[in-house]
């Protein structure tokens, strides 16, 4: 059997309304021209339910996308009165990165980078420090420093801890 190419069915004259159709449909056509309710077909029954349904998805939708907002409300307001029973910070000790441990601040190589960048802005801790405390961390990364900080010894790290406790 040779295939034929899309479209090159044959067709049939239908006697009724003089139309050309289809030898495939024309079982079909010829029902409906005699007055035989035919079967409705796949793509028009699905079609049919889409529309019928759609009201039930939409309020479907609708009432997930509510339960979640609730859901989401719910924790922000969780989290709200977590934060209303605690204690307040004390107010003496300075923020930034007195609260946060350096090994875990250094691990992040854009922050540690913009934190770098920002020192001479920042009074809580000098730039030397905070070269000092990298280096003590991370004694293999020396060659990622400027070429003027890479022959420092990590040693001093102690001489500037003690300048810094001074200033307080």
């Amino acid at each position: 059997m040779t295939k034929v190419p899309y479209g090159s069915a044959t067709t049939k004259e239908c006697v009724k309304c003089e139309r050309s159709i289809s030898r495939t449909s024309f079982s079909k056509h010829g029902k409906k021209c005699k007055g035989i309710k035919a079967r409705e077909s796949r793509v028009d029954i699905r079609k049919r339910s889409w529309v019928e349904h759609r009201a039930k998805r939409v309020s479907e939708q609708r009432s997930r996308r509510a339960t979640q907002l609730f859901q989401k409300l719910e924790a922000l307001r969780q989290e709200l009165r977590e934060v209303e029973h605690s204690a307040l910070p004390d107010k003496s000790q300075p923020k930034g990165l007195r609260q946060h441990p350096l090994k875990k601040l250094s691990q992040n190589g854009p922050l540690f980078e913009y934190i770098f960048a920002q020192m001479d802005e920042i009074d809580l801790l000098s730039k030397a420090w905070f070269r000092k405390a990298y280096l003590l961390l991370y004694p293999d990364k020396r060659h990622w420093m400027p070429p003027e900080f890479q022959g420092e010894p990590a040693e001093s790290l102690l001489q500037e801890n003690a300048k810094y406790s001074e200033a307080l």
